[in-house]
């Protein structure tokens, strides 16, 4: 009865407003207290790889969002959300162009974000940058809240929205969540589905950003954490789980750098470093709670600053290195770029052996060979074919090839390469098999003279020629070698 009382108490004293339900969130803004008023030209992204912003990225969402650039035109207001730390953003944002005022909102519960006047506020600006920090306290205090749903407003009417570290994490539409911990590379191809590791699906969903996952803090060094094997790993588990439809990106971002993301998908590296594409198109070899990952044919394009690469329209068909897991290990570093699928065309200037019988093994060689789809022999597609690097493959001469043209296509294109000749073998001159050639092999030719394939008195080991028949042109051959 006393605990019920004392309840009844403190409830009373926070209506009358002398003891708060809970802490207020904390809030620091600068510029002006009008509120801009601006038609809205996104959205756009900004995913940082975190260990130091790339001021120039921030400003590109702010200009994208404005539709503008340079110290005129519109201005906007924006909102910076936060679950620690204070208001080191408003100075230099505040300094950027086109920025009317900056607020910087911490929060630490859920009830911090549905309070109306935050979402009110956020719901008001036209960009929304996340800090970092720990995801998890993104996924608990925010996602779902009033200031959720305002978000979701801001890039409705064509807002922009950024973070760095934490704040580049939860922009994929899949989100390795950190609630239940955090894993090391190591960790997560010993075992994909560890205690550690956990999903939170569909928050953003924002455009272009579908079936992918963000991983900052990438390679190794400075604050970098050596992230791309839990990356695969990560990716991996997506496609095993089905929750990635047909392909499944990850995009892993290091420190001092950011993607930006136009509204039409376009991505475009800015800052100092690089930014790693991970897609897997097709099941893992093996993916299971326990094991260690074994998944191949991974493709990877590594990004440099200003390069660009279209998430509209992936998977892209080249411009990929390969990569792959054994065992719970990584088949290469995978932070530098392999031999690469080119997206130029190939070229072909030799075939070892020109001519030869169905079966024979071709040697070719040229350029941009890597990622061949298909190598055909007067129209007929090749037995089988490897590729050995990228200016040399093997293809086997299929058993109805014929005399023509030898074409190589990759994603690039295709090349025609010089006619190869299909010859017909001659058989051994031993019709008998006695082990010798002598004139009971000729009594053997002269039995089966003049018959067809089907006759009772056809030879086939008589028909030197393969044509079907036995005559004078096989006799030719068991006498004069042609």
């Amino acid at each position: 009865m006393v605990s019920l009382n004392v309840n009844r108490v403190l409830v009373a004293l926070a209506l009358t407003g002398l003891l708060p339900l809970h802490a207020a969130p904390t809030r620091y803004k600068v510029g002006s207290s009008t509120d801009a008023s601006l038609t809205c030209h996104g959205p756009a992204y900004d995913i940082g790889g975190g260990g130091g912003d790339v001021d120039s990225a921030i400003q590109w969402v702010i200009d994208q969002v404005r539709g503008t650039s340079g110290t005129g035109g519109p201005k906007l207001d924006v909102v910076v959300l936060r679950c620690s730390g204070s208001d080191g953003y408003n100075a230099p944002v505040l300094a950027m162009n086109g920025v009317n005022s900056v607020e910087s909102i911490v929060g630490t519960s859920v009830a911090d974000f549905n309070d109306v006047s935050v979402a009110d506020a956020v719901a008001k600006a036209e960009v929304i940058f996340f800090a970092g920090g720990n995801q998890a306290n993104y996924i608990h205090f925010i996602k779902g809240t009033a200031t959720d749903t305002a978000i979701q407003t801001v890039l409705a009417r064509g807002g922009g929205l950024g973070g760095t570290s934490a704040g580049a994490a939860i922009q994929g539409s899949i989100i390795h969540d950190a609630t239940t911990g955090s894993s090391t590379s190591a960790e997560a191809l010993a075992d994909p589905y560890a205690t550690k590791i956990h999903f939170t699906y569909g928050w953003f969903g924002s455009l272009n950003l579908g079936n992918t996952l963000c991983e900052p803090h990438l390679q190794p060094g400075g604050n970098g954490y050596d992230r791309m094997g839990r990356l695969m790993a990560f990716v991996a588990r997506q496609v095993q789980d089905g929750k990635s439809g047909s392909a499944m990106l990850g995009i892993g971002i290091d420190t001092e750098t950011s993607l930006v993301v136009d509204k039409n998908g376009l991505a475009t590296v800015m800052g100092s470093k690089n930014v790693y594409l991970v897609l897997l198109d097709h099941l893992p070899e093996i993916c299971k709670p326990a094991t260690p990952l074994t998944c191949s044919g991974y493709k990877l394009w590594l990004l440099t600053p200003g390069q660009t690469f279209n998430l509209a329209t992936r998977p892209a068909v080249c411009g990929y290195y390969l990569g792959s897991v054994t065992g719970g290990v990584m088949d290469g570093a995978y932070y530098s770029a392999g031999p690469l699928i080119s997206c130029t065309a190939p070229t072909l200037s030799g075939l070892t052996p020109t001519s030869g019988p169905v079966g024979t093994v071709v040697t070719l060689t040229g350029t941009n060979l890597m990622g061949t789809t298909s190598v055909t022999f007067n129209g007929k597609p090749a037995a089988s074919f490897s590729v050995l690097s990228a200016t040399q493959l093997t293809a086997t001469v299929p058993s109805d090839g014929t005399t023509g043209p030898v074409v190589v296509t990759t994603p690039g294109g295709s090349a025609v390469g010089g006619i190869f000749t299909v010859t017909t073998p001659v058989k051994s001159k031993d019709i008998n098999a006695s082990g010798t050639v002598d004139v009971l092999d000729m009594l053997e030719l002269a039995k089966a003279y003049l018959s067809h394939t089907g006759e009772a008195r056809f030879n086939a080991a008589a028909d030197l020629n393969s044509d079907g028949g036995v005559d004078d042109l096989d006799i030719s051959i068991w006498m004069l070698g042609f």
